[in-house]
């Protein structure tokens, strides 16, 4: 997996299969699909996109959107974030990295995470973020989560180069990690962050 990132817009490759390219400048995200040559465009603001379910499919599904908004709204607000700063040190790849832990509770479940970060390189913690956590922008409370969120991630120093998470919603237990294996300041090539010509869009 490939990420791009820029001011205000980022890139995800998965191979030469597909493409998420999110653009906060024009409040959406496309998901290109690179075999079918096709591309599905999603609204970010979550209002939008509700209010667009409800147009296509009628009167029937406004109760429906009401109880969607209201989920967002309580999912946006319940976020709470707490990182742990400790002393072990050790070297992830090439980069000397610290340990942190970082507890994440929502209205769905929360995840456990160990955390191991490099001050070696360096990022733009707070786009990180706001990119990161596009998909609830239209939220209600989103503003006061996402400061809420900054303030507690800048207690890590540095660019996390690998993370375990332990995810728990309801009965249910994921374990993932991921692991950064190269980071580097380039110029993107032309149309990183655009629909590649010719693709078609589909529906979702």
């Amino acid at each position: 997996m490939i990420n791009w990132m820029g001011k205000d817009k980022a890139r995800t490759d998965n191979g030469d299969k597909s493409s998420t390219i999110l653009r906060l400048d024009k409040g959406l995200l496309y998901k290109i699909d690179h075999q079918k040559k096709t591309y599905q465009e999603m609204p970010l603001n979550v209002k939008q996109m509700i209010d667009e379910n409800v147009a296509q499919q009628g009167e029937e599904a406004k109760e429906f959107a009401a109880m969607a908004q209201e989920m967002a709204e309580a999912f946006a607000e319940s976020m709470e974030v707490k990182v742990t700063e400790t002393p072990e040190k050790k070297k992830i790849g090439s980069w000397n990295s610290r340990k942190y832990l970082i507890e994440t509770k929502m209205a769905m479940g929360e995840t456990s995470s160990e955390a191991w970060a490099t001050e070696e390189l360096k990022i733009d913690w707070k786009n990180y973020l706001m990119l990161t956590n596009a998909m609830m922008a239209g939220s209600a409370g989103f503003e006061k989560m996402i400061d809420k969120i900054y303030k507690e991630m800048s207690k890590i120093k540095g660019v996390i180069v690998y993370q375990a998470n332990k995810t728990k919603v309801m009965n249910s237990e994921v374990n993932s990690t991921t692991e950064l294996l190269e980071f580097g300041d380039q110029t993107p090539s032309a149309g990183t962050y655009e629909v590649p010509a010719g693709y078609k869009k589909v529906k979702k």
